[in-house]
């Protein structure tokens, strides 16, 4: 069984709908590459096919400094 590189997002093209659907979400809003300096990882129910109807987004990051990675978010989100 091939490992699956879980930071590159582009699995989620040839998923299910929803993956399909949060792929396009993910680029279009360039959310991980606002938060490229945190190591964004998309974790939860969606990235293993394992959704439902009301699965949401669940992002994980590598914070230390949670002052600059507060800002980071009120300023580009």
């Amino acid at each position: 069984m091939k490992s699956r590189n879980w930071k590159d997002i582009s699995y989620l093209k040839s998923g299910n709908l929803k993956q399909k659907e949060i792929y396009k979400l993910l680029k279009t809003t360039g959310i991980l590459k606002i938060l490229s300096d945190y190591n964004p990882l998309l974790v939860g129910t969606i990235p293993i096919k394992i959704d439902t109807e009301n699965s949401d987004i669940d992002i994980v990051c590598e914070v230390y400094n949670f002052n600059q990675f507060e800002g980071l978010l009120e300023k580009k989100l």
